[in-house]
């Protein structure tokens, strides 16, 4: 049994925080691509996600709202790497860990879309309401990444991720 100090180690902590940043560009991509494809814009995802703070003049873009929007995506993003770190078992599986990442995913989506987004961002709620199959894709993509992380991290010798066990990582480890 892990701990709630063990959970929110510093170790814990910096790995969720690389881990949701990591997995929150790859969404913010995918949105951005989405976006720029079907002629909203490439930042409009990240200008209204900008909105708590600037309302509907998020919608009109601009470096403020573009700064604000990238850095509380960001933000976001590495919180909920840091609670998907804390709840990741120290050894799982590579297929568990992207499994439990999607799932996290889906939650995460939940969260957002019933919860969150409709108190706190009434510009990016109605907004995604237009594209929901891909806002609905990206918070998946962005659960599966955080489920990738960790493995990555893990081969490719970064300290403090939680372990997943590997055939690669204990091959090297034995070489």
């Amino acid at each position: 049994m892990i701990t709630t100090e063990q959970r929110f180690s510093r170790e814990r902590i910096v790995a969720g925080v690389i881990a949701g940043l990591s997995a929150g560009i790859v969404m913010a991509a995918a949105l951005m691509i989405y976006c720029g494809a079907v002629g909203l814009g490439f930042l409009h995802p990240v200008q209204i996600m900008s909105g708590t703070f600037y309302g509907e003049d998020a919608i009109l873009g601009g470096v403020g709202p573009t700064l604000v929007g990238l850095v509380t995506h960001l933000v976001g993003s590495a919180i909920f790497g840091v609670i998907f770190s804390a709840l990741l078992p120290r050894t799982v599986t590579v297929g568990q860990a992207v499994g439990g990442g999607i799932a996290y995913g889906l939650a995460v989506w939940a969260f957002l879309t019933f919860i969150d987004l409709p108190l706190m961002n009434r510009i990016m709620s109605e907004r995604i309401n237009l594209m929901p199959g891909w806002w609905f894709a990206s918070c998946l993509v962005f659960g599966a990444c955080l489920g990738l992380t960790p493995y990555l991290f893990r081969n490719y010798g970064v300290a403090g991720m939680p372990g997943i066990r590997s055939t690669t990582a204990t091959s090297r480890r034995a070489a």
